[in-house]
């Protein structure tokens, strides 16, 4: 089951990356062919979201961004945190599509629950503040 957000949003999101796609132009094959919005970006991989909601990850190497391995639906929580929060960044109508706290999740050791670390570097809970229950 993916995020919930207006697939309208999502739509006008993604023919804008496709018309420009600003520093990120080397992900626009993949993006049309997994019809998904880059909006994470880091040394390893990409990450999208579908206009179904799911979270997409696709390995690359560097420059000009050859594919390693397939793209898989990202399915762990943690990751999803990262990618959406990240993600906000670049689109601001992806906070609404964060999932809630679960009840029994823990504050995130790393940070102490702030979500944040020194940029540029990413705290394991991706921004959340929270990790799902132990996971650390």
């Amino acid at each position: 089951m993916g995020a919930r957000f207006d697939r309208g949003t999502w739509d006008a999101a993604f023919r804008s990356f496709l018309a420009a796609p600003r520093t990120w132009d080397w992900l626009v094959p993949w993006a049309r062919a997994s019809r998904c919005l880059p909006i994470y970006c880091d040394w390893t991989h990409a990450l999208g979201i579908q206009e179904n909601g799911d979270i997409v990850s696709h390995p690359h190497e560097e420059w000009p961004g050859k594919a390693s391995e397939a793209d898989h639906v990202v399915t762990e929580l943690r990751i999803v945190n990262l990618a959406l929060h990240q993600g906000r960044e670049r689109y601001a109508w992806l906070a609404a599509a964060f999932p809630p706290r679960p009840g029994d999740a823990q504050a995130c050791s790393t940070c102490e629950g702030t979500g944040r670390l020194p940029p540029p570097m990413i705290c394991y809970c991706g921004g959340a503040g929270w990790v799902p229950a132990g996971t650390g």
